[in-house]
């Protein structure tokens, strides 16, 4: 199958600027966001310091392993998001519950960390999902009040034109999902490569009215 290394491409080309050493930070903290606060780490220790004897948990390691080395090399190049970090949790869980089965503490932390982390869980949705809660306090996430916005600037633009969004590739994906028109990102030669560099987008604008 030919699919010329799509992923990686883009990994390697998508930064455009100096390294910022927040972006590795950014990174380790991630991790303990996506794969659990309390057991990341010990999780991750045990992982790396058990060794498997069956092929298909030495497989695990290798691409839990794997998986942490390459993105925490691309937090080098720009920022890594949180969602691209989903596809290392399968042989976490796999991996970390193997090494603790059975185990009477690790039942006694359970127990403990379960109504914490659900604490934290559902004060961080009703922030999400009631940004007045912490009006003044905290600045408006990413997707707050952004149905309004998107609206706003299609009233602002005429009925057949296709707006063009520099550099903003996130801002013209969120203007389509919220309109359910189209939308195009123009990155200049010190932007990093986007999902509208691959996508035959540029070609069907041919000929048409742009705002």
């Amino acid at each position: 199958i030919d699919h010329d290394f799509a992923t990686i491409i883009y990994q390697g080309k998508r930064s455009d600027k100096s390294y910022r050493i927040k972006w590795t930070l950014e990174f380790i903290g991630q991790i303990a966001l996506i794969l659990g606060p309390f057991i990341t780490f010990p999780f991750v220790y045990h992982i790396f310091k058990t060794k498997f004897k069956q092929r298909f948990e030495k497989a695990l390691k290798f691409q839990f392993i794997g998986i942490l080395l390459f993105f925490l090399l691309m937090s080098f190049l720009g920022k890594i998001e949180a969602n691209w970090l989903i596809i290392a949790i399968v042989p976490f869980f796999y991996l970390g519950y193997r090494l603790v089965e059975g185990k009477l503490w690790y039942n006694r932390f359970m127990r403990v960390q379960f109504p914490v982390i659900l604490i934290l869980i559902l004060c961080a949705r009703m922030v999400m999902i009631f940004p007045q809660i912490t009006y003044g306090i905290l600045k408006p996430m990413q997707f707050h009040y952004q149905k309004e916005f998107n609206q706003a600037i299609n009233e602002k633009i005429p009925e057949d034109a296709i707006p063009v969004f520099r550099n903003r590739y996130y801002a013209a994906a969120k203007y389509q999902y919220y309109t359910g028109k189209t939308a195009y990102n123009y990155s200049d030669v010190i932007y990093k490569y986007t999902q509208y560099n691959f996508w035959d987008y540029k070609d069907s604008l041919n000929g048409k009215r742009i705002a």
